[in-house]
């Protein structure tokens, strides 16, 4: 279990997203980007809720569910930690 949700195991991805990728196609300034390299500490494409992962189909408007979960980095008198965050979900096809 996921947060809220329960997501069936099929669509279980775990992939980890490489930061860069997203103040790539983000067009950050440099200054964005360093804060974002600084403050995330990892992004993980946990969930795939599509047709091949959920035997569910696809809606015009939606074609899947992207579920991610993103790791900051935390800075304290003891040094640094991981701290999780609330799950981000995308809808692609729109």
């Amino acid at each position: 279990m996921t947060g809220f949700f329960d997501y069936p195991k099929g669509a279980a991805f775990g992939r980890v997203l490489p930061k860069n990728k997203i103040y790539e196609h983000a067009g950050a300034s440099a200054a964005l980007k360093d804060l974002f390299i600084k403050e995330v500490d990892q992004i993980v494409w946990k969930f795939k809720l599509a047709p091949e992962t959920i035997n569910l189909a696809a809606t015009r408007s939606v074609s899947e569910i992207q579920i991610f979960g993103v790791s900051i980095a935390e800075t304290n008198c003891a040094g640094k930690r991981r701290k999780s965050v609330p799950v981000w979900v995308r809808e692609k096809g729109r």
